[in-house]
């Protein structure tokens, strides 16, 4: 079983999406500490208690973690750009987007997850939310996008587009 998440069916047939299950979990960990004002440490540890964990492999196992402590350690300053990059803000009767976003944004910026694996994962995650999943567009890959990191190189440059 490779790791990650369910993804669309076709044909009767369930495909594994990789890498998301493990993002999911972080996003869940993410929103509880922020929107429901639960404690990171209660969070983690009630982790090793769900088959969605375990299930996974020990090196997604540490992503979660390490995605979920990078997010929250730099909240105020993802929250910044996320401000800086969108328009018209973000959604109130979606909170699942900023979530989503803020996932993505820490894997790009501090996790050297690659661009186009990041913000695959956080379209699917915000669209795996019915409320929030009409507006998945807010991460769109695009030729003229600014790279919130700066263009590294011109395949790089124009993966992000909030």
């Amino acid at each position: 079983m490779s790791s990650g998440g369910v993804g669309r069916t076709t044909a009767g047939t369930t495909e594994e999406v990789p890498g998301l299950a493990a993002r999911k979990l972080a996003a869940d960990i993410v929103e509880n500490v922020i929107r429901r004002h639960r404690p990171l440490d209660e969070q983690l540890q009630h982790l090793s208690a769900r088959a969605d964990f375990t299930r996974l492999p020990e090196r997604d196992r540490a992503l979660v973690r390490a995605l979920a402590a990078t997010v929250l350690r730099r909240l105020g300053t993802a929250r910044h750009l996320l401000r800086h990059l969108l328009d018209r803000g973000l959604p109130a009767d979606a909170p699942r987007v900023e979530v989503g976003l803020l996932v993505g944004l820490a894997q790009v910026l501090w996790l050297d997850v690659p661009d186009h694996a990041a913000v695959d994962l956080s379209v699917r995650l915000v669209r795996a939310d019915r409320r929030a999943a009409r507006y998945a567009g807010l991460v769109k890959r695009g030729p003229a996008a600014p790279h919130p990191r700066g263009a590294r190189n011109t395949s790089q440059r124009s993966i992000w587009r909030l």
